[in-house]
């Protein structure tokens, strides 16, 4: 059972209009308060549901094993590839694998091959992903990082969660290819964020049923904080879940920025919007922070 858009959803929320401009004040991206009770699917499915009349009745999948779509935006990211196909590969499931390429100018297309479909798009990664999205197949649609690894049965964790009553969506916790200090607690701050708020980033795959995805009107076109955005505006439409089990991501930022700049941008960003400041308008203070 999926939820009819919570009434302290916005306007643009409710409808799908996510192009029209939206609000954003101060703790507005960490949603009502910015905190609520956590809601742990996998380990409590029925705590702190809803009450009845909020949901509509969808019937869950049957079948063992529904399709998952997965989403995989890229620039330049042919040397990742192989590695991250071979990965998927081992993935027990049925998948379907889209690129959305935002015109890549290195050989990210021949090192695809057939291994994937590949669709093009302007640059900017809620609209790669809104495009890779137009083309899924699958029930759920999950959205992944060409440079984080999914852990051992990542697939079937998401079915197992996503057959759940009222269950919109949700993501995983996060960890670095690496055990220092500093990306242990970078990692921590992280989970502790989706663990209570729910709020994810993209490095730790986010999966949405295809349907919600659809009725929200998908990625809001923000040059930053697409993700927040959109797993804050998911609770409306059902409950979140959190899989426990990390995703491994790359810390090739860590080695190209230097941890106190990482921790700047990473941590100042955060605040910055949390308190109100338009993505728009951090994304020109930091126009090349996605460039590595």
């Amino acid at each position: 059972m999926l939820r009819a858009p919570d009434a302290r959803c916005t306007r643009a929320e409710k409808t799908g209009k996510t192009n029209a401009p939206y609000r954003h004040g101060p703790f507005q991206s960490l949603g009502w308060i910015g905190w609520r009770r956590s809601e742990n699917i996998i380990a409590q499915p029925g705590w702190n549901a809803p009450p009845r009349r909020f949901f509509r009745e969808s019937p869950v999948p049957e079948k063992d094993s529904a399709m998952i779509s997965i989403v995989v935006p890229v620039l330049n990211e042919a040397p990742r590839l192989s590695a991250m196909f071979d990965m998927l590969d081992a993935q027990p499931g049925e998948k379907q694998i889209i690129l959305a390429d935002g015109g890549s100018a290195d050989d990210t297309r021949p090192a695809a091959g057939e291994r994937a479909l590949i669709v093009e798009s302007e640059p900017g990664r809620a609209r790669q992903m809104n495009a890779g999205a137009a083309h899924a197949q699958g029930e759920t649609i999950l959205f992944l990082h060409c440079d984080t690894k999914l852990p051992a049965g990542a697939l079937r964790d998401i079915e197992d969660v996503m057959r759940a009553d009222g269950v919109a969506g949700g993501g995983f916790l996060h960890s670095f290819d690496r055990e220092d200090r500093f990306s242990r607690f970078i990692s921590f701050s992280a989970n502790t964020r989706a663990k209570i708020a729910k709020l994810f980033f993209g490095d730790q795959c986010i999966f949405i049923r295809r349907e919600v995805f659809q009725r929200m009107g998908g990625y809001a076109d923000m040059p930053l904080f697409e993700d927040w955005n959109l797993s804050r505006r998911m609770r409306a439409f059902g409950r979140v879940a959190v899989i426990e089990t990390p995703v491994v991501t790359s810390g090739r930022r860590i080695d190209v920025w230097g941890k106190p700049k990482c921790l700047i941008i990473w941590w100042g960003l955060s605040i910055l919007f949390a308190l109100g400041v338009s993505a728009e308008r951090l994304a020109r203070y930091y126009a090349h922070v996605r460039d590595a």
